[in-house]
């Protein structure tokens, strides 16, 4: 992988070299601005990129939103705490990995066996998704908290 990069960065102009700069600061930088900051035109701009892209240079584009911004547009999170008979995570995990609502799962130490985070569009989304895993026979004993906030993820 390392080689291909070096290759990769080898054959980058100066000018990919400051596109790629300006889309690491702003990938949604519209094509006539990256053309004026590079002084070629916008079809040469859409050319580089269309072309980088293909290389594999790039791949992807993406986003990053403030905490509060990303919290109001995810659908909200519930957590389920499980006591389960013996030592069955493991086969409980494999029954729901395909749960759409499923965000995260972990086997874990102490008072509980398994925590499945999980999104709920509402209160009855949570009571839903509780009851399905309360029916699976290895299920003992299930608690449920809502998430409030993410501090960090």
């Amino acid at each position: 992988m390392q080689g291909m990069v070096m290759a990769i960065d080898e054959a980058l102009s100066d000018t990919d070299r400051r596109l790629l700069a300006f889309l690491a600061q702003d990938s949604r930088r519209p094509l006539s601005e990256l053309a004026a900051l590079l002084g070629v035109s916008r079809q040469t701009v859409h050319n580089r990129i269309t072309r980088l892209v293909a290389r594999g240079v790039i791949s992807r584009f993406t986003i990053e939103t403030h905490d509060e911004a990303r919290a109001s547009a995810e659908p909200p999170q519930v957590m389920f705490t499980l006591n389960l008979r013996q030592n069955t995570c493991s086969l409980l995990f494999q029954e729901i990995k395909a749960w759409p609502e499923l965000v995260q799962c972990w086997s874990v130490t102490g008072d509980r066996d398994m925590v499945v985070i999980a999104q709920a569009v509402n209160a009855e989304d949570a009571e839903r998704l509780r009851a399905r895993l309360s029916r699976h026979p290895d299920v003992l004993e299930i608690r449920t908290a809502h998430v409030l906030r993410w501090w960090k993820r």
